[in-house]
Order: structure tokens, then sequence, then C-alpha cells
């Protein structure tokens, strides 16, 4: 009887090296991912610290000047007063306006329907 003769690559070892390189791949990938996100994290932070300040910022406008004729506030380094004026005289009533008209100045949701449903029946 002849003796079959062994093949020196094991096709096992070759499926696990293309798993092994398979997986050094996705962690190459993640590894970019995860810097991305350590790159945007501060700047994300400072935007959202910003937003609050401002939010502050507008909050205290609100409050004082219904209070004082005048408040003074810092938006990004900036030095500012808002003064409250007097209240003016009543302005003269204006021209009506001009009503929309359907299909010129707006369309419905039936009308995107309708013109829907007609393009497909064409085609």
């Amino acid at each position: 009887m002849i003796e079959p003769i062994k093949s020196p690559i094991d096709p096992n070892t070759e499926h696990l090296t293309e798993l092994g390189k398979s997986a050094d791949l996705h962690l190459q990938a993640q590894a970019k991912t995860t810097d991305a996100i350590r790159e945007i994290e501060p700047i994300l932070e400072g935007s959202l610290v910003k937003a609050a300040q401002a939010n502050d910022t507008l909050k205290k406008i609100e409050e004082n000047t219904a209070k004082n004729d005048s408040i003074e506030f810092n938006i990004s380094g900036a030095d500012a007063v808002m003064y409250k004026g007097e209240k003016g005289d009543k302005g003269e009533t204006g021209e009506p306006g001009k009503t929309p008209e359907k299909g010129v100045d707006y369309i419905t949701p039936e009308d995107i329907q309708e013109e829907d449903n007609e393009a497909a029946s064409i085609v």
C-alpha cells in the first residue's frame, strides 16, 4: 500500500493565519477610530462650554433688561453694554398682506402624493 504524501502546508494553519490578519486589520481600524474620537472630544467639550456660557449670558441679559436701564456683559472676551431704550410711539397700521395661494405659494402633502402617483403611472 502506498502512503499518501502529506502537504507541508496545513490547511488549518492557513485559515488561522487569515483570521489573524483579519483580526489585526480590525484592531488597527478600531485604534484609528479611538484616536479620532480622542481628538474630537476636547473640541466638542469646548463647544459645549462656550454654548453654556452664551446661554447664561443671554439669560442674564433677559433678566436684567427687564429690571434695569442697561446691562453689562462679556461674550468670548468682548465687553459690551446693552441699553434699554424708551418705548416708542405705536406705528401706523400697514396694508393687509397677501393671502398665500395654494399651488403657487405652497403645496400640501396631498399635492405631493398626487404628483407622485401621476409620475408613477407614466413610468
